[in-house]
């Protein structure tokens, strides 16, 4: 893989990470539901608009990940240990901070066993995830290198037909046939792939017009299924939606076809998705530490706050996993 195409995968990477950390910090605000408020419009409005960062993740995976030539001992070797490791340290380093430790070893061993089931942290639910489609990447590795693009095409079509299948009025629609074999996130794996082998014309203004398309149809739905039940619903912010998926795809291509010619603002994204995973890992331990430490930064301005606070909670995260990669052995475990 060239340069260009590792500075577009970089871009595409440190955003997603960076969208990761809006959409966390406004979370809370969302959830307090009130479409007469600014605040809440705001919150909506970046949330909604972050809600790429799961899909494009995935989409890299597809590129760097399909139509490969590779075992399946080396794949998994490779790629399962690199994210269990770094997540078996945050995991443990979750559990410290949030468990009783003045227990006995045997039930604080216990309860850690029990943690691991579902995740310490709400957030870790994206290595549980992402560890089970690498299982199934081998297979659909051999699929792609072997398949014509219109079978490619042919499951990508199932796929995004069945992304209906959970909204309102079209649920109605589906008989019993067993759609699930073609649902799923790997679905977004074969998306990432078919889209940089598909012949697409460069049209960045098509392309930021499906990402702002996808933006409004979140925002707009998000706000008209929420004030209809008189709280917030996160129907339209699932990633499995037709709504999600068409932001996503509009992103993914528009940071496809663009290059980035600034030295400093190249160096700057190589750097974030150089350490982009363990960044994820830590940004919800680098938020609680923030406010334990007084560095979060309040302001009356929704849009302010989350900006501010996103940069130092990402510097922050950085600055960790950095000084974790540095100690011996750290960077099997700093991600």
């Amino acid at each position: 893989m060239n340069h260009q195409d590792t500075q577009w995968i970089n871009t595409a990477r440190a955003v997603a990470v960076v969208a990761v950390i809006f959409l966390h910090i406004t979370v809370p605000l969302v959830n307090q539901f009130d479409g007469a408020s600014a605040s809440w419009w705001a919150a909506n409005i970046i949330n909604g608009s972050a809600r790429f960062c799961v899909p494009v993740f995935l989409m890299i995976s597809g590129v760097l990940l399909l139509g490969k030539d590779y075992d399946l001992t080396s794949f998994l070797k490779k790629r399962v240990v690199r994210v269990v490791l770094p997540f078996l340290l945050w995991s443990v380093i979750y559990f410290l901070f949030k468990s009783d430790l003045t227990q006995d070893l045997k039930s604080i061993l216990l309860q850690f066993i029990k943690a691991m089931k579902s995740g310490v942290e709400f957030h870790l639910w994206y290595v549980y995830m992402i560890l089970g489609v690498y299982l199934f990447v081998p297979i659909i590795n051999r699929l792609t290198r072997t398949a014509p693009k219109k079978e490619i095409y042919y499951f990508l079509s199932i796929w995004l037909l069945i992304t209906f299948i959970g909204l309102p009025g079209f649920n109605k629609l589906f008989t019993r046939i067993d759609f699930r074999y073609f649902s799923g996130f790997i679905g977004y794996l074969v998306l990432g792939y078919g889209l940089t082998k598909a012949n697409i014309s460069e049209n960045k203004r098509l392309f930021l017009l499906l990402l702002l398309a996808g933006n409004i149809l979140t925002i707009v739905l998000s706000y008209f299924i929420s004030a209809s039940q008189g709280k917030f619903d996160g129907m339209f912010y699932h990633y499995l939606t037709p709504n999600v998926i068409l932001s996503s795809v509009g992103l993914f291509l528009w940071i496809k076809n663009t290059t980035i010619h600034h030295p400093l603002v190249a160096k700057g994204i190589a750097v974030i998705s150089k350490y982009s995973y363990g960044i994820y890992l830590s940004h919800i331990f680098s938020l609680g530490l923030m406010s334990q430490l007084g560095l979060t930064i309040n302001f009356e301005n929704t849009i302010l706050y989350v900006v501010t606070n996103s940069i130092i909670c990402l510097l922050l995260s950085l600055l960790i996993t950095f000084l974790i990669s540095k100690i011996p052995y750290g960077k099997y475990v700093s991600g």
